[in-house]
């Protein structure tokens, strides 16, 4: 794990980033990359706020940590897309574009940008 910045991390899972964004009610991470590592301890010894979930999209390499969540954000089109259902344990909650999600004092915008994959998504901190 490399701190980019006070609140911002940097997660390197083989050719995958996975990010952890900290605000001052909730700390959010992006993506859970390709090896099923234990991200969530990783994360959890940088931070005690409590834990979102994003997934930036559904390939294979972007979710094979969200088992250890309950819930997880993601855009519907990926989930159904990518042939999720079933396969992850968690509760998905949809996102779309011009979503936000405040972390207190940090606010992300959610910015649809289907391409890659249908429900593809990007996260602006505009502030940060």
């Amino acid at each position: 794990m490399k701190k980019l910045n006070e609140n911002t991390y940097l997660i390197e899972d083989g050719f995958v980033y996975c990010y952890l964004l900290i605000g001052k009610e909730k700390a959010l991470l992006i993506d859970t990359g390709v090896s099923g590592m234990k991200i969530r301890e990783e994360v959890e010894q940088v931070t005690d706020l409590p834990l979102l979930l994003l997934n930036t999209h559904g390939d294979g390499d972007h979710v094979a940590g969200n088992n250890q969540f309950s819930e997880f954000y993601m855009h519907k089109a990926d989930y159904e897309n990518c042939g999720l259902s079933g396969k992850l344990t968690g509760t998905l909650i949809p996102v779309a574009d011009g979503d936000q999600i405040d972390l207190g004092g940090r606010m992300l915008k959610i910015i649809g940008i289907p391409g890659h994959t249908e429900g593809s998504i990007a996260v602006l901190d505009a502030e940060n």
